[in-house]
């Protein structure tokens, strides 16, 4: 099912090269080289409940991770459904990986991936312990309307979205994450050399999808959202 799937029959690579170019101020305490390689040893799992490592994931090519608040949250359904905008042939031009990482149980995996039409890999960290190790906040602050190109809905407009998918979900209820957690990105090529990373402070401080692709060298999109201050945040 997923894309490339020879991507995982190779073995994680055996080196442990650290270079990192920070964009932000966020700490380096949080990738220091033992932590990365730690890191690189955690689990992620597959809508099928198959286990990977990030090892596995980064070993090949450069990859784009993406990690989000609780699938309910329509803040990351509204980003995830800007990211699935990128184009496949866009991707593999630039020899770019594109990973999202949930923190619910992969059972959601795959409603998620319906909901936001999002055709890449997704994995979750169901025990959050790539979220701690990459020191990833934790509070239930969504930022302000305005804050993010990619989140159109209100406050009100949001929680009251979230609320009906959470009642009219055809699982058993439950938060499909902790709702305090926040998520982050991070760039990673084989090495492994970390070329990016950044911890949100709230919902709505995900780094722009742009500014992402830029990091790896791919060209801008202009999302149809009409939204004089998108392109303003991204400098279009």
């Amino acid at each position: 099912m997923y894309e490339n799937q020879k991507f995982f029959e190779k073995k994680a690579a055996e080196s442990s090269e650290f270079v990192i170019d920070l964009d932000n101020d966020q700490s380096q305490e949080n990738l220091s080289p033992q932590k990365l390689v730690e890191i690189g040893d955690c689990f992620v799992y597959d809508e099928a409940g198959n286990r990977f490592t990030m090892n596995q994931l980064w070993s090949e090519f450069k990859t784009i991770f993406v990690f989000v608040r609780s699938f309910l949250c329509f803040t990351s359904k509204e980003y995830i459904e800007d990211l699935a905008l990128i184009q496949r042939e866009k991707l593999k031009e630039a020899q770019v990986r594109l990973v999202v990482i949930g923190c619910a149980h992969w059972k959601h995996i795959r409603n998620f991936r319906k909901l936001t039409k999002y055709p890449y890999l997704i994995f979750c960290d169901t025990d959050y312990d790539i979220y701690n190790r990459l020191g990833f906040h934790k509070n239930k602050d969504v930022g302000r309307p305005g804050d993010s190109p990619h989140v159109k809905s209100t406050n009100f407009s949001g929680y009251f979205s979230s609320l009906y998918r959470a009642v009219t979900s055809s699982s058993s209820f439950d938060y499909q994450g902790d709702l305090q957690q926040q998520g982050g990105s991070l760039i990673v090529s084989p090495g492994p050399v970390v070329h990016y990373y950044h911890a949100d402070a709230t919902g709505r401080d995900h780094t722009p999808i742009n500014t992402l692709l830029a990091k790896v060298g791919m060209k801008p999109i202009l999302f149809n959202h009409n939204n004089q201050s998108e392109k303003q945040i991204l400098n279009l």
